[in-house]
């Protein structure tokens, strides 16, 4: 007997959270994914400031108009038909950062760039504190490096005297600027000038904030929006 042609194929080879554009998007559904999408101020009116579908290959399995994309799992509240993930960082498009081992996204929370879970923004009785937004619009500097800005705010993010990753700047300056590197293994290393150095993003001893080191770079993933 053949399949029926309109099922969805079998989920038994889930593996992790984070999974390639040719696999499912996420581990979440429907029920646990956040009701709405994060708005943009509207005083942001370039490209980098407005979600879009994407162009190019997104994580969903199906088209948008096969009929099990309608029961397709929302990823951070977005249904994947519109998602691209593994995506290159670049100038103009919006971004979620995913920490590549844990699935977390990097989110702005009490204006400090903290890694999130899905969870803790989707359940009502687990909100996080204060402000909290997880889209990123990335810019390019006259000088060539990358910046990424948040959306719900406006400011970049950057380091402190500590060598500690904060997002307090209004502007893409010299402490804002961030150079992606592609890793075999897939996802990307963020490196962080520093005087004649790069230095490697690296998540902190609390296991959520972000601070620029010498080495023991983490791999982020980027989700096109």
């Amino acid at each position: 007997m053949h399949p029926d042609p309109t099922l969805p194929p079998s989920r038994d080879g889930d593996q992790s959270p984070i999974q390639t554009a040719s696999q499912p998007s996420g581990p979440w559904d429907q029920d646990s994914a956040p009701s709405t999408t994060p708005s943009s101020p509207s005083h942001f009116t370039d490209a980098e400031s407005e979600p879009r579908p994407s162009s190019s290959s997104s994580s969903s399995e199906y088209p948008a108009s096969h009929p099990a994309a309608a029961s397709a799992p929302l990823f951070w509240g977005y249904p994947p038909s519109i998602l691209t993930r593994d995506a290159a960082p670049w100038p103009g498009a919006t971004f979620l950062i995913l920490h590549q081992p844990s699935g977390r996204a990097l989110a702005l929370v009490r204006g400090q760039p903290r890694l999130v879970a899905a969870s803790e923004v989707a359940d009502p009785s687990a909100t996080l504190p204060g402000d909290c937004s997880w889209h990123w619009g990335c810019v390019e500097s006259s000088g060539g490096w990358l910046g990424f800005r948040n959306l719900a705010t406006g400011v970049y993010i950057g380091h402190n005297i500590k060598m500690e990753m904060v997002a307090t700047a209004g502007s893409h300056a010299g402490w804002e600027g961030f150079c992606a590197r592609r890793h075999p293994d897939g996802g990307y290393l963020l490196l962080h000038p520093h005087w004649w150095s790069l230095l490697q993003i690296v998540i902190g001893e609390d296991g959520c904030s972000i601070v620029a080191a010498e080495r023991g770079g983490t791999l982020w993933e980027f989700v096109k929006v």
